[in-house]
């Protein structure tokens, strides 16, 4: 049951944090806005947490893989030797998945993501839009969903880059995020 798995303390947070950090910038050699890009979408999509399972039971692990690309994620563990219950395991499945079967989004990425607050939130929206997918029903929602995730997204890229949000989001995204902010109250 997804509530049985209990939360990251603020020491496992911030060690996830680093240790994606640091292979997402070391290992896969990518930039600070890129790397950024990355992180606000792990921390939207599982607060960092490898274990994390969505309410649904359909989404799982850091970047809350779909049921069919958790199976791909486990038979990658097995044939490398790796234990699919660690956070490095599942970072080398998402470079793997990147380089083998998404080259042309992690060129993207890495084509947009010049090393600025604009080139991250550019990376971070295309990279949760091609990789994340969020499941998008009706045409006319898209915008909308796009929008929402992408101001879900940027209080997480801003706390990382500790920027405000304002300062991530460009005009009518920055809107748009107010406009959530107003309709949680």
């Amino acid at each position: 049951d997804p509530a049985d798995i209990p939360p990251l303390t603020e020491e496992e947070h911030d060690a996830n944090l680093e240790e994606i950090r640091a292979f997402l910038q070391d290992e896969m050699e990518l930039n600070n806005a890129a790397s950024a890009a990355i992180l606000a979408n792990m921390e939207r999509e599982s607060g960092l947490n490898p274990r994390a399972i969505s309410p649904d039971r359909n989404f799982y692990g850091l970047c809350q893989w779909s049921r069919m690309r958790w199976v791909g994620f486990h038979g990658f563990c097995r044939e490398n030797g790796l234990a699919s219950t660690q956070l490095r395991s599942q970072l080398l499945f998402m470079q793997h998945e990147l380089e083998e079967t998404y080259p042309d989004l992690l060129e993207y990425v890495l084509g947009c993501a010049v090393d600025t607050f604009e080139g991250s939130l550019n990376a971070q929206y295309y990279f949760c839009l091609n990789f994340e997918a969020p499941l998008l029903l009706e045409e006319e929602q898209e915008n909308a969903a796009i929008d929402m995730n992408i101001s879900m997204v940027a209080e997480d890229l801003a706390e990382i880059l500790d920027k405000s949000v304002e300062e991530v989001l460009p005009g009518h995204l920055c809107a748009c995020h107010r406009v959530r902010e107003i309709n949680d109250l």
